[in-house]
């Protein structure tokens, strides 16, 4: 989570109703400044991969503060994909906890570069976020502000023993209390597309339910496929995004176009469509936009 009283992090807080996108355009706003980041640091979406962790400073420490200051500055403007671990009562010795989100605990399984770089940068880290009230054994400096959330998979609440099989006629009430309020503070979500084609609901509805100020959602795909789809001749199949299933393509398709390109476009179009039958079932839903990126190396815009 971060710090809301950073001037030098964008104005976010847990609190969910202080900060709800409430129409499309500030969605799409909210949805270009992670794009952009994501354009000008590609590697951090590469595969879950990062810069490689930094060991020397022998001359930095020289450096005058003010310049060291700068430095961090635009060294935490950097995008850093997120990848927590639920922690149940399943992997643990402790008894089952109540029913309520207090009960949620997670792990940062990707933490902050700069944590491990040196004491300064640490203390820089710690200075500039602040712990997740979910984490009572373990820090968790997150700025959703900056941060893509990145999960494996969207059956967390199947795990925790919650899961409500048809979230898509939820109300309201007590039920919102049983998912992590950490999830609202989450702008940006990454996720792969077999995580979308294994969710035990539709994975439209549990991105809505869970994470309703979501602006921008990013789908992967994984290397595998992409280098089955990547080429630079004309090929006669196309997987379909519905099902992954192999169709002929009719004489229509574009000659010039890749397989990776056509694919990602289908996933797109797919997922708007999905998320539009949301916004017609929930009136006052607005979708994320939607990325979808290899997990190995982007595509380009879709």
């Amino acid at each position: 989570m971060l710090n809301c009283q950073n001037p030098c992090i964008a104005s976010i807080c847990t609190s969910g109703a202080e900060h709800v996108p409430v129409t499309r355009s500030m969605r799409r706003i909210v949805a270009s400044r992670y794009i952009r980041s994501i354009d000008i640091c590609p590697h951090s979406i590469l595969d879950g991969s990062f810069l490689p962790k930094l060991t020397s400073f022998s001359i930095f420490r020289n450096l005058p503060l003010e310049l060291r200051a700068q430095i961090w500055t635009f060294a935490f403007e950097e995008p850093h994909i997120v990848e927590l671990e639920l922690l149940t009562f399943m992997n643990t010795t402790s008894v089952p906890p109540p029913r309520s989100s207090s009960s949620w605990s997670f792990r940062n399984t990707t933490p902050h570069p700069l944590l491990s770089t040196c004491t300064e940068s640490r203390e820089e880290v710690l200075k500039r976020y602040r712990s997740s009230e979910h984490s009572r054994y373990n820090s968790l400096p997150i700025n959703f502000a900056i941060n893509s959330l990145f999960l494996k998979d969207l059956n967390f609440g199947s795990i925790q023993g919650y899961w409500l099989r048809n979230v898509n006629y939820v109300k309201s009430g007590d039920c919102r209390a049983l998912l992590p309020s950490i999830f609202e503070c989450v702008e940006s979500l990454v996720i792969s597309r077999t995580s979308i084609l294994n969710a035990e609901c539709e994975a439209e509805n549990i991105i809505r339910y869970c994470f309703p100020n979501l602006c921008l959602l990013i789908v992967t795909v994984n290397n595998r496929v992409r280098n089955e789809l990547s080429s630079n001749r004309t090929s006669q199949f196309l997987l379909h995004p519905e099902d992954d299933h192999h169709i002929s393509l009719l004489s229509f398709a574009p000659t010039t176009c890749h397989w990776d390109a056509i694919y990602a476009s289908r996933i797109k179009v797919n997922m708007q469509r999905r998320f539009a039958r949301q916004e017609r079932i929930h009136r006052d839903y607005v979708a994320p936009v939607v990325k979808v990126v290899s997990a190995g190396e982007r595509y380009g815009e879709t």
